[in-house]
């Protein structure tokens, strides 16, 4: 099955139920890793769906040049990841949170810099 449109992609998105809020991970390493967000924006276009990817700074003391979804760490300020994920994304590349439509999220998923990333997937406006 070909996905080229926002309803195609919403269609095979729905067949998956919603991740469990926490993914199982050792208890001593649970305890070490810190809460992020990212979000993976999408984009309908009339030669189909595009992605936005951000590339880091290679003037960055960590994670420089690397090609990354717009997130970042959980703040105090924050309700919770969503939140976290909207407002990282709006100060990386300046897209306002009017402009998102969440759709759903995807599993949690432990990285190597001592994160655990919860990833939500948006259909965005392409202005």
């Amino acid at each position: 099955m070909t996905i080229n449109t926002r309803a195609d992609f919403i269609r095979r998105f729905s067949l998956y139920p919603s991740p469990p809020v926490e993914r199982r991970v050792d208890e001593p390493l649970r305890k070490r890793l810190r809460p992020a967000a990212v979000l993976i924006p999408i984009i309908e276009r009339p030669h189909g769906l595009s992605l936005i990817l951000t590339r880091r700074s290679s003037k960055l003391r960590k994670h420089a040049g690397q090609i990354s979804f717009p997130g970042g760490r959980f703040d105090d300020t924050d309700t919770d990841l969503l939140d976290t994920a909207l407002r990282e994304t709006e100060e990386e590349i300046g897209l306002p949170r009017s402009q998102v439509e969440v759709i759903g999220r995807l599993h949690d998923y432990p990285v190597l810099s001592y994160f655990m990333i919860r990833p939500y997937v948006a259909f965005v406006s392409p202005q």
